[in-house]
């Protein structure tokens, strides 16, 4: 996962060090469809294949610029730079925010009705208009369907169902990956000033 996630994991347990990648072969390997790479990948690095999604084009890309350097993306992974955690002395105990689920949902709900009124279909169509249809950052959370839209591939409301629903799927997610981290306690928001106290 990125985000968040991402950056405390970098932080705690350190980045593994990528081989320099060719921009040629980097090319080649966007001009090819999306089941034509996860074949590839699957051929090559069953391993990364697994923990990876076939929609996940980026880092299933990666994967495969890795490949070429002699190295498996997975192989990597194993062989990380120390991270913060590797301190001697260091004990961290953190929380991450857990609400009621319900809760979390309807809010979810409101922000996607609120990015809708507040020009995500118009950012959409600048960044079209300024970099194409292809520039990365319409393939991120939710600027896929606004896209859709434009396009005349869905309705309105159509639209806002998925953004929603996509938003909801990727709390779910970061809830999964927060409560495999030993070192951080879920805790709902009104009790976090005590737990804070209490750590």
């Amino acid at each position: 996962m990125a985000g968040t996630g991402f950056y405390l994991k970098a932080f705690l347990y350190g980045m593994f060090q990528v081989p320099e990648t060719d921009l040629k072969h980097r090319n080649e390997l966007q001009n090819l469809s999306r089941e034509e790479r996860w074949t590839l990948l699957r051929e090559k690095d069953i391993a990364s294949a697994n923990k990876l999604s076939i929609n996940d084009d980026y880092r299933v890309i990666r994967a495969l610029e890795v490949m070429k350097s002699g190295v498996l993306w997975s192989s990597l992974q194993e062989n990380r730079s120390e991270g913060f955690l590797s301190e001697p002395g260091v004990v961290i105990k953190g929380l991450f925010l857990n609400r009621n689920r319900q809760d979390l949902y309807e809010r979810i709900n409101k922000r996607a009705r609120f990015m809708i009124e507040n020009g995500m279909i118009e950012e959409t169509k600048l960044v079209m208009e300024k970099f194409g249809e292809s520039c990365p950052g319409l393939s991120s959370l939710g600027y896929n369907f606004a896209l859709d839209l434009i396009k005349g591939r869905m309705s309105i409301d159509t639209f806002y169902e998925k953004l929603s629903q996509s938003h909801r799927n990727y709390a779910k997610k970061q809830i999964t990956w927060f409560n495999k981290e030993n070192i951080l306690v879920p805790v709902s928001p009104n009790d976090a000033l005590e737990h804070m106290k209490n750590i």
